[in-house]
């Protein structure tokens, strides 16, 4: 009987801790998801106390896309609960045969991001695309990124840094009086492994 006893009691001792600890999960489980109600509800509250800020990169987006196309595109940003919140970005541009306007809305919304972040006060004051930005884009729309991009950066005492090759570089289809060949601050070459990035193959 005592054996029983013994055996029964450490049972019952176990299932009560248990029961003690899953009763503190809950209650740290409650208090996570109050949390995270309260997260969700500030986060919302500051997402519609920012329409200025929304509705000025909504409409330099817009403008950007009309250097572009004769439509303006337009940038959708809303907030989404649900599953994980967050906010939703939606750039669109007007329907167009170039395989290039992929590249050209992504260059629109990284500018146009860039600048809004530095009218909000952030530190970051520079702007980097690789070559591959301008792939399958007419020349003469790349002139136009580029020219955007310096005037933009240069009026914010920031820097715009674009790799190119110099075959892609679209020299004759800047505005008369550019002078891109000032713009070239880095020559990289395929010969003398000191002229190449870091002066290392890779």
């Amino acid at each position: 009987l005592q054996s029983r006893l013994t055996t029964d009691y450490s049972v019952l001792a176990k299932k009560k801790d248990c029961l003690e600890r899953y009763q503190k999960s809950d209650k740290a489980l409650k208090q996570v998801s109050a949390q995270k109600k309260d997260l969700v509800e500030s986060a919302i509250a500051k997402f519609k106390t920012s329409d200025t800020n929304r509705n000025s990169a909504e409409d330099r987006f817009c403008q950007i896309c009309k250097m572009f196309y004769d439509k303006p595109g337009t940038l959708g940003i809303e907030f989404r609960t649900r599953g994980k919140p967050k906010i939703r970005f939606a750039p669109e541009f007007p329907k167009d045969r170039s395989d290039g306007i992929e590249k050209i809305k992504v260059f629109t919304f990284d500018l146009t991001m860039f600048e809004q972040q530095r009218k909000c006060g952030r530190k970051m004051d520079f702007l980097v695309h690789d070559s591959s930005i301008f792939d399958s884009v007419d020349p003469r729309q790349v002139a136009k990124a580029l020219e955007e991009a310096d005037r933009v950066t240069v009026a914010g005492g920031s820097q715009y840094i674009c790799a190119l090759n110099a075959d892609k570089l679209p020299v004759n289809d800047f505005t008369t009086g550019y002078d891109v060949n000032g713009k070239i601050v880095l020559t990289l070459e395929d010969g003398p492994m000191q002229n190449s990035l870091l002066g290392v193959g890779f």
